[in-house]
């Protein structure tokens, strides 16, 4: 077992800096318990941002207090779910770490979900209570769910006084449809509003005990890019543990000194640990948008001197080309993250170019609480993830021939750390198929084509599940699309692997071109370019389609299943 024990030897310490340790001490308390001594040590700092209204920590964990105490009064117990069905706001954290406090799972649901989807997962993760933003909640109507408790909020109630004001009329009319709303399904539901119920005082609230290694504090659902959205059972502990790597892998950060804005959604298990909870539980301060616009971006990071700034590899693409990027010193930033997807090498080159400075690619999956992987923070590598966070071990294993891989041989990444889900909710088949044994240790399998240099860094090549057969070889849609990425008509593209009549499959690339190469590039154009600067003759698209964009969801991953040609059929 040679190829193993070049993995166990993590190799990728040797670029630790001194001040990262290479194992992690977690303390055995709760989620809130880590926020409440965050708090304590910095109750005076501002905690959130919204819309120019500040919240110090003190404030914060007073809302979140009485909250938790209107939850036990509502009738919540510990080991309920509690579905959080809201926009970034005040709201959505208060009632995340209230829940937690109570000794609650959450369930957060995507607020772009249909009523047919919201029903599917409310259903799924079994929540009795759901607290909904009230302009999503004529969608809970049709979902025709029904929660044993409903409790509304809107984002205004966090705004400052004139912009509540100004928004309250802006949007009269929907608030009116609302009530009206609320009034007919009174009888049905059993309906609070949740700047009532965070007014009440419990006195004498009982401390529910919570420990940390077994009870859940989160069901994380996936986006559902290789199926149906499936829950991740993440305990305190788990969340906990990323929370400390995340802290002693950025020495660089001073706690207590830093301002954070984050592209990613507080629903989503990056915006929930890698933003939220990190920040919380280290005494910086988040700003929250329910959605942000590129003018909002600029405008923010000026205006509070924000020194994190994260988002999704789509974003900074987008950033690169943005008229008024260059308003902002990005060099004045701390660092500048890219979770969620793969961050190609033309859009790290150009953001570079216009900003002169690197972005950080991070790896992580909703099972490992957002990230297991970033890149160093002196030392990062063009086209590679980075190395794995303290306490964590990851190697790349072949799954055809049930062994460790050699170094630089792609195979499946497996992981092992504090911070890996306990199970899927309610899919023991599935738990089973996504733990290996290896010589009675457990690790987790990604589901990832991945290498690792001999220096310890790990590059990706594609999902498992979107290999494509070509012939006797295998092609990864990373190194086929990297090229395409690097034709400098093309603006967004893709591949996926279109099954023939006959069983076999040829690659299709799906391009959208810039605005002002449409019409001038033809199909032939792109496979010429593709040849050229492509060694390997079976990696080559035999067709291409151009497209006005790409089906994408969550952080901009593209929905390679929405690709269907003729009598073709997409190899996933």
């Amino acid at each position: 077992m040679v190829n193993k024990e070049v993995y166990l030897s993590r190799p990728w310490l040797k670029f630790y800096t001194d001040d990262i340790p290479e194992e992690i001490e977690v303390p055995d308390v709760s989620v809130y318990d880590l926020f409440a001594q965050t708090a304590l040590e910095f109750g005076s700092k501002t905690a959130l941002v919204f819309y120019g209204k500040k919240i110090i920590y003190l404030k914060l964990q007073k809302l979140i207090d009485s909250f938790a105490g209107a939850l036990i009064k509502m009738g919540i117990k510990k080991n309920d779910t509690i579905a959080l069905y809201l926009l970034n706001s005040p709201q959505h954290v208060i009632s995340y770490l209230a829940a937690l406090k109570v000794g609650a799972s959450v369930a957060s649901i995507n607020p772009h979900y249909t009523s047919r989807e919201l029903a599917s997962q409310f259903r799924d993760s079994k929540a009795r209570i759901l607290i909904c933003e009230t302009i999503l909640f004529d969608n809970v109507i049709k979902s025709e769910i029904k929660p044993d408790i409903t409790v509304l909020t809107n984002i205004c109630e966090n705004l400052p006084f004139f912009k509540r004001i100004i928004r309250k009329l802006a949007i009269r009319k929907t608030r009116i449809a609302v009530k009206r709303t609320v009034k007919a399904y009174r009888n049905q539901m059993n309906i609070y509003w949740f700047k009532k119920v965070i007014l009440r005082r419990v006195p004498d609230m009982p401390r529910i005990p919570v420990e940390p290694r077994n009870d859940i504090a989160c069901l994380s659902y996936s986006c559902g890019i290789t199926g149906l959205p499936k829950a991740s059972v993440l305990t305190h502990y788990n969340l906990v543990a990323a929370v400390i790597q995340l802290k002693n892998n950025w020495p660089v950060l001073d706690e207590g000194n830093e301002v954070v804005l984050s592209d990613f959604p507080l629903f989503s298990v990056y915006g929930q640990v890698s933003t939220m909870l990190f920040s919380l539980c280290s005494g910086f301060t988040l700003i929250l948008y329910p959605a942000m616009d590129l003018e909002d971006i600029i405008f923010t990071i000026e205006k509070y001197q924000v020194t994190l700034f994260s988002g999704p590899p789509l974003l900074f693409r987008k950033l690169s080309v943005y008229e008024k990027t260059h308003y902002i010193d990005w060099t004045r930033l701390k660092l500048i993250i890219s979770f969620a997807d793969i961050l190609y090498e033309s859009i790290f080159d150009s953001w570079k170019d216009r900003t002169n400075t690197k972005i950080h690619e991070a790896y992580g999956m909703t099972e490992t609480c957002g990230i297991t992987h970033i890149s160093p923070y002196k030392r990062s590598i063009l086209g590679s993830f980075g190395l794995p966070l303290p306490d964590t071990t990851a190697a790349v294993w072949d799954t055809e021939n049930n062994q460790f891989t050699p170094l630089n041989k792609i195979g499946e990444m497996i992981v092992k750390g504090p911070h890996i889900m306990k199970g899927y909710w309610n899919r023991p088949e599935e738990t089973k198929k996504a733990f290996i044994e290896i010589d009675g240790e457990v690790w987790f399998r990604t589901g990832d084509m991945v290498r690792m240099d001999n220096e310890g860094y790990f590059y990706f090549y594609a999902r498992e599940c979107d290999r494509i057969p070509s012939g006797d070889y295998i092609v990864y849609t990373r190194e086929v699309e990297e090229t395409i990425y690097e034709y400098g008509p093309v603006k967004d593209a893709a591949i996926a692997g279109m099954k023939n009549s006959d069983g076999t499959f040829v690659i299709k690339a799906y391009v959208v071109l810039l605005p002002a190469a449409k019409g001038k590039i033809s199909e032939e154009d792109i496979i010429e370019y593709c040849e050229d600067n492509m060694e390997l003759a079976y990696k080559i698209p035999h067709m291409v389609e151009f497209r006005g964009d790409l089906p994408r969801i969550e952080f901009g991953k593209v929905r390679r299943s929405a690709f269907q040609t003729g009598s073709g059929e997409t190899h996933e």
